[in-house]
């Protein structure tokens, strides 16, 4: 039988400096873009017209994104942004690595940052309720 600790041990050592990580609200982090790729939108998506979904992530140190985990919304969403927001790049922080939430809306053919959508057309920070 063969033990899993090593693997589980140099797991818990490449995250450690992420889970000293940061918070920042969602405007400093979107202050911080530096590259970020198109989101993609299969045609023939069945996920509704109005969905929300509400992403955690970790920025290591260098700006690049370690790890996404969904929030709360539409789970059709999340996977079809989660690839893309890999690919994103923040410019580095002298403060060294960060964690945010964003938000992300599908309205119709597009899906967005909420914090780009009009005032009035976002939903609040917390609900992820359609």
């Amino acid at each position: 039988m063969t033990s899993r600790l090593p693997s589980v041990l140099a797991l818990a050592l490449c995250l450690a400096p992420l889970a000293l990580a940061e918070k920042v609200d969602e405007r400093q982090a979107i202050a911080l873009l530096a590259h970020r790729s198109e989101l993609p939108l299969k045609a023939d998506t069945q996920m509704p017209e109005h969905a929300m979904a509400r992403i955690h992530f970790w920025v290591d140190r260098d700006g690049m994104v370690e790890a996404v985990e969904q929030v709360c919304g539409e789970r059709a969403v999340f996977d079809e942004i989660v690839d893309a927001i890999l690919d994103w790049e923040f410019r580095p922080r002298p403060a060294g690595p960060f964690v945010t939430d964003l938000s992300f809306e599908r309205t119709g053919r597009r899906i967005v940052l909420s914090l780009e959508l009009p005032e009035a057309a976002r939903h609040r920070a917390s609900d992820c309720s359609q």
